[in-house]
Order: structure tokens, then sequence, then C-alpha cells
């Protein structure tokens, strides 16, 4: 992350409550360099049919969607942005 942060702006948008993304968060970025900003629930969208949240990259503001990526274990957390998706599998455990 140390080294991608250099080269790329890495931000943190999050379906989690602040309260305890933050904690984790702050074990992989100590010292605050890592992430330029930090979202989290209150800046999705709720989908009250599937009690889920989508993330809009819409609420970065003036960043060139084109050169943005989210990368998601839900495929439905970046509906509104398709092609900015990359899908990973999903982490449960320390493995």
């Amino acid at each position: 992350l140390q080294r991608l942060s250099e080269k790329f702006e890495l931000g943190i948008l999050t379906a989690g409550q602040q309260h305890y993304a933050d904690k984790l968060i702050d074990e992989l970025d100590p010292d605050g360099k890592i992430f330029s900003f930090r979202l989290f629930r209150p800046h999705c969208v709720e989908m009250h049919s599937r009690v889920s949240y989508v993330k809009d990259l819409r609420v970065l503001g003036n960043r060139d969607l084109s050169r943005t990526v989210l990368i998601d274990n839900a495929p439905h957390s970046y509906i509104f942005q398709k092609r900015n998706g990359i899908p990973i599998t999903s982490f449960y455990q320390d493995r």
C-alpha cells in the first residue's frame, strides 16, 4: 500500500460504520500517509430492496472516474459504476 500511495491516490470507501472501520484503517495506515480520504456508510446509497449499501463513486467529487477503481468483494457495491469495479474474494478469517 505504501508503494502504491506514492504513485496513486488511495482512499477508503466502506459500507462499514466509522467507529470500527477507523480502527482497522489505523492499523493499515498508522501514520495517516497512505489513504488521502476515508468515507463510510453515510457516504453510501442504502438499497432498501436488498438491505445493502452501494458505493456511488460520484461522492468523490471532481475526480476523473475514468481513472478511478473500486475494489470490493461484493459486486453489488459498484452497480452504479460497473466499469470501475474490480472484484476480489471475501476475507473473513486470517488465512
